[in-house]
């Protein structure tokens, strides 16, 4: 009985010591990076209704890859960003930057929806902390709630941490300049260096 007691002794330690070992690996993989999502742009789009749906769509689908703060903390940061800018200093860029700062953000998430009876003009942005942002555009063409939110997916998919796959026929280019410059794209600002866009 002794023996069988010792036996069993071992394996309930060998056993602990496995999950012990392999509990930081699990945390470690289910950790996800702090985002914040800002309000979604809408121009020409006056549904109410479905402008709520779609920013809500984003919220879930950037969950899947990122640990969002929620809508509340970013309008709460706003409000202290603000504050904390004199108001010379306060252009869009710098209030944003200054809300990540204090929501402790790795990420931030810009998303545009300009709307015309033909097509949608769906303009994503991404911006980490170090500064280096990535500008996602697509083209919905007779486009519906359906199909606005398969591409937004898509084009979360293609900023989420470590996406290198593209779409057939689509490029990156990443600029990079010192000093820091406005980069324009077709006379269309797309925002500054440090940048990419697709």
């Amino acid at each position: 009985m002794t023996q069988w007691g010792t036996l069993d002794m071992r394996m309930k330690v060998c056993f602990l010591v496995m999950i012990l070992s392999f509990s930081p690996i699990v945390v470690m993989a289910q950790l996800k990076p702090m985002a914040m999502l800002l309000p979604v742009n809408f121009i020409n789009y006056s549904d109410k209704t479905n402008q709520k749906r779609l920013q809500n769509y984003l919220q879930a689908e950037l969950s899947n890859y990122f640990e969002m703060k929620t809508p509340q903390e970013v309008r709460e940061a706003q409000i202290a960003a603000g504050d904390l800018i004199s108001s010379e200093n306060c252009s869009e860029e710098e209030c944003i930057k200054k809300m990540g700062e204090l929501l402790d953000v790795e990420y931030t998430f810009k998303f545009e929806l300009i709307v015309s009876d033909s097509e949608w003009d769906i303009n994503a942005s991404k911006v980490d902390y170090s500064g280096m942002s990535s500008i996602r555009n697509e083209i919905c063409s007779s486009c519906s709630l359906k199909k606005a939110r398969q591409i937004l997916s898509e084009t979360v998919m293609s900023l989420r941490p470590g996406a290198t796959g593209m779409k057939m026929g689509m490029a990156s280019l990443s600029v990079i300049s010192a000093p820091r410059a406005g980069l324009f794209v077709n006379g269309r600002k797309e925002g500054m260096t440090p940048s990419e866009i697709s």
